[in-house]
């Protein structure tokens, strides 16, 4: 009788080991975690309907343990096919493990599982968190660079000189305010560390950028003024007759 248990068993054992033999060749982006997880469950399923007798046998503990495991390395897999991970998470990744290996187009299931992934399943969360709140930052940083490198200045002519005078762009303005906002709240970040010098070139950039456009309305406001002064006056221009006058504006 227990010979027939164990015999049960140890077909249990070929089958479960054959199958995840043939999946750790499978390549990193083949891997269809949501199929062998379904697999691993059948087996634990199927583990658990055996006689309650092979339980206290050391194979039995032993492919128990081996399908919850693996189970708990897929779920860490599932988190790492992430697409917000990039190479700098591995590297981190590798020394939570202290494991190393190359991750390219060649890397396979069984390069991960020698991460030893299902003890390490609160890492990897943290790690894929790490990533996808990044991957926001990467998002706002691009956005930036396509909005600004587009960006241009509206202008309009003075009704008397034609010289050009900078135009009060309200969608300018906003856009440099919400841009400088979302600046502030991606430093506040914990996660800033990669991004530190880029936000902070940033930050730099539109500070100047709102600066010179403050004064640069001043300017246009204050020659504005003076331009009606002394030069749309027609007294008070013939009371100058030693003075020079410009009639642009230069910027």
């Amino acid at each position: 009788y227990e010979v027939g248990l164990l015999k049960e068993l140890w077909d249990m054992i070929t089958v479960v080991e054959s199958s995840i033999a043939a999946w750790r060749t499978t390549p990193w982006r083949e891997i269809n975690v949501e199929n062998m997880e379904l697999e691993c469950k059948r087996f634990y399923k199927d583990i658990r309907g055996l006689d309650k007798e092979v339980r206290a046998w050391e194979a039995f503990t032993g492919l128990d343990s081996m399908v919850k495991n693996i189970l708990t390395s897929l779920r860490a897999v599932a988190e790492l096919q992430s697409p917000a991970i990039r190479t700098r998470h591995w590297h981190q990744l590798m020394a939570a493990t202290g494991v190393c290996f190359t991750m390219d187009q060649e890397t396979t299931l069984a390069d991960l599982l020698q991460l030893n992934l299902h003890c390490f399943e609160e890492k990897v969360r943290e790690i894929v968190d790490k990533a996808v709140k990044e991957m926001g930052m990467e998002k706002v940083l691009s956005e930036l660079n396509s909005t600004w490198t587009g960006m241009h200045f509206q202008y309009e002519l003075h009704h008397r000189t034609q010289v050009p005078l900078l135009c009060m762009d309200e969608e300018l303005i906003e856009t440099l305010e919400d841009n400088q906002v979302q600046l502030q709240n991606v430093m506040s970040s914990k996660y800033i560390a990669h991004f530190l010098d880029e936000v902070s070139s940033w930050q730099s950039k539109l500070s100047v950028a709102d600066l010179v456009i403050s004064i640069w309305f001043e300017v246009q406001r204050t020659w504005t003024h003076l331009e009606s002064i002394f030069i749309g006056s027609e007294d008070i221009r013939s009371q100058l007759p030693e003075v020079r006058y410009c009639t642009s504006l230069q910027v």
